[in-house]
């Protein structure tokens, strides 16, 4: 049992070394380009071009909330201090050390992370570190996940192929090469979709989202696993009506125009049809999955 003196010690020591560990130290990795600090490397990741992290600033602060949300929870669970506690802390300093050696900035955000649970479990106990684990793991999404950039051409494939079926259903032919979209009959000039048309960074983000409109209106685990795992086909969903609009429009008043478009108001078509589907989605769920529906 920990005092609450000793409490308060442990807090603001961890502060202390949270500060130097992460605000002042850290990074290896390039550190005359990034800085030696890991949350200098993290910020700059958010806008190193092609990284896709436009969403991660945001990602703080939905955690913050969501325990701002559960703070009644937090009060009035009881505090009991966890002794396995300070083994996850000693392996989250294990992996930063790691991670400094390596040169691997990752694992020293991973750290970060993880220390976020594993303090509160060893000093509070699991009753509140089990209240503060969805908000620390939903941390994860401020880390570039360079990696998946592997699965962009697979995804251009399928958001091609889908987007030509539903354009020739709705009555304007066009064809496909490759991820190429062409009209045999010339109405408009050959348009490839690239990389930033796969939807990658659509999916990363609806990812985010989705896991927190799950957790925040889900009433049951099953429901947050569900709609989280929709995030991917909900996010091809929209990449396929943009394109599908962007060869629309290209058919009917030309390509230029159908291409300014896209760089104006496509990112619009992917979110409405996103957000339009995961409400959707989220309001089956909760019904097939509510307390009322099994009496």
């Amino acid at each position: 049992m920990i005092s609450r003196v000793m409490k308060w010690i442990l807090l603001g020591g961890g502060l202390i070394a949270w500060v130097l560990l992460f605000f002042v130290a850290g990074n290896t990795h390039e550190p005359q380009k990034y800085g030696p600090s890991i949350i200098s490397w993290l910020i700059a990741q958010w806008f190193e071009p092609g990284n896709n992290m436009g969403h991660a600033w945001i990602i703080p602060f939905v955690s913050i909330y969501i325990i701002w949300t559960r703070r009644k929870e937090l009060a009035e669970a009881p505090k009991l201090s966890e002794n396995r506690g300070f083994f996850w802390i000693a392996f989250f300093l294990l992996l930063y050390w790691l991670g400094f050696r390596a040169q691997q900035p990752r694992l020293g955000v991973i750290t970060m992370i993880g220390l976020f649970w594993a303090v509160p479990l060893y000093i509070y106990g699991s009753a509140c570190a089990r209240l503060i684990f969805f908000p620390c793991i939903y941390l994860l999404f401020v880390m570039p996940l360079s990696f998946l950039s592997a699965f962009t051409f697979p995804l251009r494939l399928i958001s091609v192929s889908i987007a030509v079926l539903t354009t020739n259903g709705l009555g304007v032919a066009v064809e496909r090469n490759g991820t190429t979209i062409y009209s045999p009959d010339g109405v408009f000039s050959p348009l490839d979709v690239d990389d930033p048309c796969s939807g990658l960074n659509s999916i990363i983000a609806l990812m985010a989202l989705m896991a927190a409109y799950g957790y925040l209106t889900q009433r049951t685990l099953r429901g947050k696993w569900i709609l989280f795992l929709c995030s991917l086909p909900i996010a091809m969903i929209g990449n396929v009506v943009r394109v599908v609009v962007i060869v629309v429009a290209a058919s009917w008043v030309g390509i230029d125009l159908a291409m300014r478009i896209y760089h104006e108001y496509s990112g619009y078509v992917i979110f409405v049809t996103a957000v339009l589907l995961m409400v959707w989605i989220g309001t089956l769920l909760d019904r097939w999955f509510s307390p009322e529906c099994k009496s």
